[in-house]
């Protein structure tokens, strides 16, 4: 069969006996197809193309459909650097397409209540998480499938549940902790997944010390399920790092955390959004920001990582494939630039909302009326008769990032989410092919810290 395999093209007579045998065992057609046959390719082409092609069909049919997917190349794959998506239980099923230009699939959200019991919400979060595992499994390029647990919704019971070792209640909540734990555990057995992010959305300094210790007792424990397993590789252990300056900045410890967590994924992205701010501003500034508020910005956040960590390896910069528009919006915060404006509320709220990439290119807005804002590496389109801003990620505004990220030597790229792309995949395949390895020492920094 190897050989045949090898060889279809120009063997096209052992090709028609082996098709004529399988013709023959289905009960007749033979005849015909010896006339398509019969002779070799220089005497008979148009027979020749029609052996080769159904050759080719047969062979093909025999082996499964992830060989094709395998020839997609991700450079960051040479260096062991990481193109990474989170995956939303709710939205539209990801595509083999997809898939095979990513490292790690993270699925989100897992649940967790205030007794540490890890569980999947609702049967459509269990369907979506076995189809994005079945597909993962097919396409058979290392893809690390995760699930992340908490999200901006379900974050509340964290805090409680891993303070065992500096609280009055320690009885009780070393019980729930281990629970936690164990939970997880059963959770990788059941559902055979390859790690898990904790998607802690709003943790504060006095969770540091509890955050340092529960990964430490989590990544034994998961150790020795990956030994009783003869796994051949760990678990993935990575948690969420948030990008308010202020949240960030009370955070201790972060660089005895990746003694224990793989990575970390830096949100670095919602940094201005009608949600929260009457402010407008770019979805996710590289630089800059309005007065007030210079340190909303990708640079500070992983700037400040990696001085505090010194491991800039083991940080994975967010990107989000959206953008986000504010009605009734009014005068410029600065004079000189209309970027950073006010948007007054209606009724006491902010009028404006998210949209996707996707919808973008489909005609929501006039993506060629957009202006570049070269401080912030932003995108945005203001509509003055209309009192709206708009301002989104877009190609240009990415390739900064993806520029960005290397230079100052980033383990790799976390989107939120690839279902926001176009059907195209526009963006994705804009970070998945980017050559993002260097000759650099994994953890040089270019920062002055």
């Amino acid at each position: 069969m190897k050989f045949l395999r090898q060889h279809c093209s120009t063997l096209a007579f052992l090709c028609t006996v082996f098709v004529m045998a399988g013709l023959i065992a289905l009960g007749g057609t033979a005849i015909l197809f010896l006339f398509y046959g019969e002779t070799t390719g220089a005497q008979n082409p148009q027979g020749s193309r029609h052996l080769n092609f159904l050759c080719k069909t047969l062979f093909s049919e025999t082996q499964s459909s992830h060989v094709h997917l395998n020839s997609y190349v991700i450079p960051a794959v040479a260096c062991g650097k990481r193109i990474m998506s989170y995956q939303r239980g709710w939205e539209a099923p990801i595509e083999l397409r997809q898939l095979k230009k990513l490292t790690h699939l993270v699925f989100a959200f897992v649940s967790m209540n205030s007794n540490g019991d890890v569980s999947i919400s609702t049967n459509q979060m269990r369907a979506s998480l076995l189809d994005m595992k079945t597909k993962g499994r097919n396409v058979n390029n290392n893809l690390k499938i995760m699930v992340a647990i908490g999200g901006a919704g379900g974050s509340q019971h964290f805090s409680s549940v891993i303070s065992e070792y500096f609280s009055a209640n320690f009885v009780e909540n070393i019980l729930i902790s281990r629970n936690f734990i164990e939970s997880i555990s059963s959770f990788f057995v059941i559902h055979q997944i390859d790690g898990i992010d904790i998607y802690w959305i709003w943790p504060e300094g006095k969770d540091s010390d509890n955050i340092v210790e529960f990964l430490k007792e989590l990544r034994e424990r998961l150790t020795i399920l990956a030994q009783s397993e003869n796994r051949s590789n760990s678990y993935v252990i990575s948690m969420v790092i948030p990008r308010r300056p202020s949240l960030l900045e009370d955070l201790k410890r972060l660089d005895e955390v990746l003694e224990y967590a793989d990575f970390l994924n830096v949100l670095t992205f919602d940094y201005f959004g009608p949600t929260w701010y009457p402010e407008t501003g770019p979805v996710a500034p590289l630089f800059s920001g309005a007065k007030g508020n210079e340190k909303c910005n990708v640079d500070y956040t992983m700037k400040y990582l990696t001085c505090q960590t010194k491991k800039p390896n083991q940080l994975n910069m967010a990107v989000e494939f959206v953008g986000r528009y504010w009605k009734n919006v009014k005068e410029r915060i600065e004079e000189s630039d209309d970027m950073w404006r006010i948007s007054e509320p209606v009724n006491g709220t902010i009028q404006g909302e998210t949209f996707s990439w996707k919808t973008l290119e489909s005609g929501a807005f006039d993506k060629t009326s957009a202006v570049w804002h070269d401080a912030s590496k932003s995108y945005y389109i203001w509509i003055p008769e209309k009192e709206t801003f708009v301002t989104f990620e877009g190609e240009r505004s990415l390739m900064e990032k993806m520029n960005y990220a290397k230079t100052n030597n980033f383990g790799g790229i976390i989107i939120w989410t690839v279902g926001s792309d176009d059907d195209e995949d526009t963006l994705l395949n804009l970070v998945s092919s980017y050559k993002f390895c260097t000759n650099e020492d994994k953890n040089y920094i270019r920062y002055e810290c």
